[in-house]
């Protein structure tokens, strides 16, 4: 579920700000003076793979979108491995630079790990959290990640470092995870347009050299620890078709005061529209006393 860019709701902008030795390039949309909703991509695109649901979350909330750290158009010193605590810092960074105390979040596959780990510290107040698609791995399973989700990828004078790059985006649709090529991983999906893959090759090819890092973190990190920590309202969610969906009701069974929806994907306007009001109904839901 990644997005070429189009959006149907409210318009979109681009910006960068600047913290520290920090570059972050992000998306916006919505009332300035509405309740702030932090968006958090999953990997290994950029804040554009989220646009439609920024724009439709643009109908009602102040919304912020950054391409983390090492994805997209954002710079900034990293860590030779880093952890999510360290893409939770950056974010936290950004909302602080520009001037936010206080959010909800919505955070999809890596996104979500990040925005639990905000959540978690309370260095911003997070009101409530949307989570779509948070994997869960044995321990096994996750190793095999580890050791093989993330190919060399070094640019060479021929140029097939690229093409590499865009065989492995295109398995990533048909197979789970992308690196197994058989009937038994086969995911029960399209590819998407063209244009979609282009969009998705593009963002990515700009941090060929870091978007690994933080595909490695998200996996690394022990989510079942955190998620049983989180005292706010959680909704879990994931579309139909999502590879990491199977782990949607053990991900609500480690939450205090979680529920779980499906959600409609954003591939076209009407989709895209249902998952808003969906998002925004639980995003608009009174705070507790």
């Amino acid at each position: 579920m990644y997005s070429d860019g189009t959006v149907w709701g409210a318009r979109v902008r681009r910006a960068f700000e600047y913290f520290g030795d920090f570059e972050i390039h992000y998306r916006h949309c919505g009332p300035v003076d509405g309740q702030t909703v932090l968006c958090l991509h999953p990997s290994p695109v950029s804040a554009l793979g989220i646009a439609p649901i920024v724009s439709e979350l643009g109908r009602h909330f102040h919304v912020l979108a950054p391409d983390t750290l090492g994805n997209g158009d954002s710079a900034g010193p990293m860590p030779e491995v880093p952890d999510i605590a360290f893409y939770a810092d950056v974010c936290t960074g950004f909302l602080k630079a520009r001037g936010v105390t206080s959010c909800a979040i919505y955070g999809c596959h890596t996104g979500a790990s990040i925005a639990m780990e905000i959540a978690r510290r309370g260095d911003i107040a997070v009101r409530s959290l949307i989570l779509d698609g948070v994997g869960i791995y044995p321990p096994d399973f996750r190793q095999k990640l580890l050791d093989n989700y993330i190919p060399d990828l070094t640019p060479d004078r021929d140029g097939l470092y690229a093409l590499k790059l865009w065989m492995m985006l295109r398995d990533m649709y048909l197979f789970w995870p992308w690196f197994e090529k058989d009937a038994a991983n086969r995911r029960p999906v399209d590819l998407p347009s063209s244009q979609s893959m282009h969009a998705r090759f593009v963002e990515t090819l700009k941090a060929v050299t870091t978007f690994g890092k933080s595909y490695q973190a998200a996996f690394r990190y022990d989510k079942l620890a955190t998620l049983s920590r989180l005292e706010m309202p959680v909704m879990i969610t994931s579309a139909e078709g999502d590879m990491l969906s199977g782990a949607d009701q053990q991900v609500l069974a480690a939450l205090p005061n979680g529920i779980h929806r499906a959600n409609a994907g954003f591939a076209d306007a009407d989709a895209a529209r249902r998952t808003g009001e969906l998002f925004a109904g639980f995003l608009r839901r009174p705070e507790p006393n």
